[in-house]
């Protein structure tokens, strides 16, 4: 996407990951990087995080925004423009967010409607609870990234926040992923188990992710659980845009 000024294509190039640079296309308009292939080679990756120019930095913070040190992901950036709209204050850091946005509406379109499905193994089935136990999302194992017989992958910062939305909005569970499966409610305790969580809590693991406890409201459902029958989770979902902070 070309941009009009060369302080506009600058912000787009810190934020992509380009060494800090810009160059004019043929048509003699700004684009970010420093060549066209850097910038060819930025937008054939997908990223998780954009850091923000200096300048927009220092006026985030001053409108009240915490500049994390990783970079902001694609919901964050939403959830700020959001408050300064509301706040009727259109500033610097609107126009930077929305050329994010403009520049990367191609990857989020070719991304968005990709399901995926991650599946895991069952730690314990407690009956006289009615507690099903495991890994409802399994991120690093042996501090390795984890990829599942279909090569699904979660990065810990997606579980937490795939997690928070799922245990505010729904906490349910489906026999089978299928419509007439579905059990309200079934999810009653869920822990994230990142590799800094751990860390807090003085806990030394192998393994981190999500960990559930799922009180099926059918009987049969726990009973097969039980008899091994039912041998794991497998969780189910959509892909959206994620933005990586680094380009080799």
């Amino acid at each position: 996407m070309p941009f009009k000024t060369r302080e506009q294509a600058l912000a787009i190039a810190v934020s992509m990951g380009c060494p800090v640079g810009a160059h004019k296309n043929e048509e003699g308009e700004w684009m970010p990087c420093r060549s066209l292939s850097a910038y060819q080679k930025a937008k054939s990756k997908t990223h998780k995080s954009f850091k923000a120019p200096m300048n927009i930095a220092k006026e985030l913070r001053q409108l009240g925004h915490e500049i994390p040190k990783e970079g902001f992901t694609f919901a964050e950036l939403t959830d700020i423009e959001t408050a300064i709209h509301a706040s009727g204050n259109i500033t610097k850091s609107v126009s930077w967010i929305n050329d994010i946005f403009e520049e990367f509406e191609d990857v989020k379109k070719n991304t968005e409607n990709e399901s995926f499905a991650v599946n895991t193994e069952i730690c314990k089935v407690d009956q006289a609870l009615g507690l099903v136990l495991g890994w409802a999302i399994i991120c690093k194992k042996d501090d390795e990234e984890y990829f599942d017989l279909q090569g699904d992958h979660i990065p810990e910062i997606s579980m937490l926040e795939a997690s928070t939305d799922f245990m505010l909005n729904s906490r349910m569970a489906k026999d089978m992923h299928l419509a007439d499966g579905e059990l309200p409610g079934s999810i009653v305790f869920a822990f994230p188990m990142t590799t800094e969580v751990a860390k807090s809590f003085g806990i030394e693991t192998q393994t981190t992710g999500l960990m559930i406890a799922m009180k099926p409201d059918d009987p049969d459902i726990l009973g097969k659980f039980a008899s091994g029958e039912y041998t794991g989770f497998s969780i189910g979902g959509r892909r959206i845009p994620e933005f990586d902070e680094e380009i080799d």
